[in-house]
């Protein structure tokens, strides 16, 4: 499928150079020329990579980032927004390279390029389609990096990372560690993790900084913390040395320009990961260090670092947030026909009026409840049930017992519920321990019972290898299933885990999360709180990429929560700008509820493809209790989109003018999906569209149409 490859070697001065090039089932027209001048040219698309007299030029057809030879390594010597015209790269660098080297001081040989690779990647379709580029770098007998660099056709950004190997078991390396510090004068100072990533910005001139960052633990963040951390700083020029060692991503603005910086890596604002690194903006420009690996964890294998993105966009917040997530979704593309899907997860329904005390998880799992939800699932229109913990032969934290339980009513080879969900047309899913379920087991049940989505939960990565092998596991599930399971990753706890960027989410969406209606407390469900969270995470992220959990209002704690003023339609379009989740058994909903979410998920179910391939944008005010707020999803190539509006509970406005993005001074058709109703085109005045509910805790469905510019 993945057409070409372009290879040479490469000494000091090419002084050999040979290629290959392959054509298999492949439609676009790749190029490359070689040359007795030392040229190395190929391009794919918009994407162009070039090795020339010392010179590598990369470029997307919107950023293009040149690197010179030194010896030492490559060092960025340009980094343009080509649409813009805005030069990132102003400083005159100290820096022999854009990474540090590991070896040992005493050892470190200058480098020499051994190889130099193009091809045109899709990551083993976990990706995109780009251009790769792979360059090959040897330290005396001792080391050898890969330079990688992913060029996405037409995007605003480059992905970046390296691959390291010991030539020698008794190779000595030596370099800081994340999260060391030193005292100095009384002052408790961080150090510099090695770096993997460099941008010689000149921070002497007008700059604002700006980082941001996700929690893990969302399961003790329900009603307590934010789930985004933001800060921000202003002020020129750096005199001292301004450190960021929580944040995933940091963005740079200078003359209503931004560049933004994503460490794709496991770290949360409220967890490091493993050895995930800091940004650190001086006089020096800006480092990206930590390389997720420590020195006794190189082998004489490649091993990768964690992968940094550079994004270049105008400085507005819309145009900063879309040139995120759109470069996002081409490192974590959407498959329309997996992961446009609405899930019953059994788990989240633990209240039981003739029971209220007990806490009802694993009994949901049983064949005769999972049977019903089935049946529900059909009739709503939802397309998987999801069998969370206790369809398995033995408890949560066992090992040797993950098949089907005969004590739950399944069979040895499940035919029961399989048969009943291929007889109602509903996907089946299962919920796993994944340190506790071996690969066998795994690889059996995709087989006999083919789940088209897994929930991964419980995990612990405190080092590399684990979080390798996981994602190996992951990807060989996937592929086994020709790609038509996706595997949600649960960070419930304050455990080291994935973070929000990393490479888990090659292999679907994370899910958010455990939000139950009466015990334990701390997770009872708040609808304005869930739709806090939701708001927020469409800040950064794609919340199409994400598992967004419904809970039933009515059996909610009413002592903790004031779920009961929010009907059921209320608490289902809270998820519906991310991929829904109804964490609860809908056979305990009454008919009302169910003819409510029924009609709703007709509307939605129509417009579900379509909203999933929109970017997702928080609109109004943070949810509080008392604001109108909502989503707008836009899809800026169909010029289209919907919003999700919300007036809350305690709102005392019946209308509202909200700030919209991408539709200054254009016309546009709005249809209200619910009532039916559309209005003439209207003009819009500036980015503002005036909207009425006169309900309180209610909500328009919208969807809209650029007619005219």
């Amino acid at each position: 499928m993945i057409p070409s490859f372009y290879e040479g070697l490469y000494f000091g001065k090419i002084k050999l150079v040979f290629f290959c090039v392959l054509f298999i089932n492949f439609r676009s027209s790749l190029s490359f020329t070689v040359s007795k001048d030392s040229i190395y040219n190929f391009t794919y698309q918009e994407a162009t990579a070039s090795l020339k007299n010392d010179i590598l030029k990369l470029t997307t057809g919107k950023v293009e980032r040149t690197l010179l030879w030194t010896d030492m390594g490559f060092r960025t010597i340009g980094l343009l927004d080509i649409e813009n015209k805005i030069e990132w790269a102003d400083l005159k660098s100290n820096h022999l390279s854009d990474w540090e080297n590991p070896l040992k001081e005493g050892l470190k040989y200058r480098g020499f390029i051994k190889n130099v690779k193009f091809t045109v990647s899709n990551d083993e379709s976990f990706s995109s389609n780009h251009l790769l580029v792979s360059i090959l770098i040897g330290y005396g007998d001792l080391l050898e990096i890969k330079y990688v660099s992913r060029l996405y056709p037409k995007a605003s950004g480059i992905y970046t990372h390296l691959e390291i190997r010991k030539l020698k078991e008794d190779t000595e390396l030596s370099y800081a560690l994340d999260n060391t510090f030193k005292e100095y004068y009384g002052s408790t100072q961080l150090q510099k993790s090695i770096r993997s990533e460099y941008i010689p910005i000149d921070f002497s001139k007008p700059t604002d900084r700006m980082y941001w960052g996700y929690r893990n633990d969302p399961g003790h963040t329900v009603n307590t913390f934010s789930m985004l951390r933001e800060e921000k700083f202003a002020g020129f020029p750096l005199f001292q040395a301004e450190w960021n060692n929580w944040a995933s991503g940091m963005v740079v603005s200078k003359d209503n320009f931004s560049l933004t910086v994503i460490k794709q890596s496991s770290k949360t604002s409220n967890n490091s990961g493993h050895e995930t690194g800091q940004f650190f903006s001086s006089q020096n420009g800006l480092e990206v260090t930590g390389w997720g690996l420590k020195p006794e964890e190189i082998t004489q294998e490649f091993r990768s670092t964690w992968p940094t993105w550079i994004i270049v966009s105008s400085g507005d917040q819309p145009s900063r947030q879309l040139s995120i997530k759109s470069f996002d979704r081409s490192v974590f593309p959407i498959d329309l026909d997996r992961d446009a899907v609405t899930i019953i997860d059994t788990w989240g329904s633990d209240f039981r009026e003739d029971n209220p005390t007990k806490l009802f998880g694993r009994e949901n799992s049983h064949f005769d409840v999972v049977s019903k939800e089935i049946v529900n699932a059909s009739t709503l229109g939802i397309d998987i049930v999801r069998i969370d913990d206790g369809w398995q032969n033995g408890k949560t934290f066992t090992t040797n017992n993950w098949y089907p339980n005969k004590d739950m009513g399944y069979a040895d080879d499940w035919r029961n519920v399989k048969e009943l969900a291929d007889a109602h047309n509903v996907g089946l899913g299962l919920w796993a321990n994944i340190r506790m379920i071996s690969r066998d087991e795994l690889f059996k049940i995709q087989k006999d019972l083919e789940p088209k989505t897994w929930k991964f939960d419980f995990d612990l990565i405190h080092n590399w290898e684990t979080f390798d092998q996981r994602m190996r596991l992951a990807r060989n599930l996937v592929k086994s299933s020709g790609f038509k399971t996706q595997i949600a990753w649960c960070p419930e706890y304050n455990d080291s885990r994935y973070g929000w960027y990393s490479k888990a989410r090659s292999v679907g969406p994370m899910f958010f999360q455990n939000i139950q209606n009466n015990l334990p407390e701390h997770v009872i469900y708040v609808p304005y709180v869930s739709l806090r969270h939701h708001w927020n995470f469409s800040k950064y992220y794609n919340l199409n990429k994400l598992q967004c959990n419904i809970q039933n209002p009515a059996l909610t704690n009413k002592n903790l929560s004031d779920a009961q003023f929010h009907d059921i339609g209320y608490a289902t379009a809270i998820s519906l700008a991310g991929a829904p989740v109804y964490f609860m058994l809908t056979q305990l909903l009454t008919d009302r509820q169910m003819a409510k979410t029924k009609e709703l998920l007709e509307f939605y179910n129509a417009e579900k493809r379509e909203m999933f391939s929109t970017f997702v944008f928080p609109l109004g005010n943070e949810p509080d209790n008392k604001s109108w707020t909502g989503f707008q999803l836009h899809n800026p190539e169909k010029n289209s989109g919907y919003f999700l509006i919300f007036r809350e509970l305690h709102s005392s406005e019946s209308s509202k003018e909200l700030n919209v993005y991408f539709l200054d001074e254009k016309k546009y058709q709005i249809t209200d999906l619910i009532s039916g109703n559309q209005p003439s085109p209207s003009q819009g005045k500036g980015d503002i569209m005036e909207i009425e509910i006169p309900e309180v805790a209610s909500f328009r469905f919208l969807r809209y149409k650029i007619v005219e510019n």
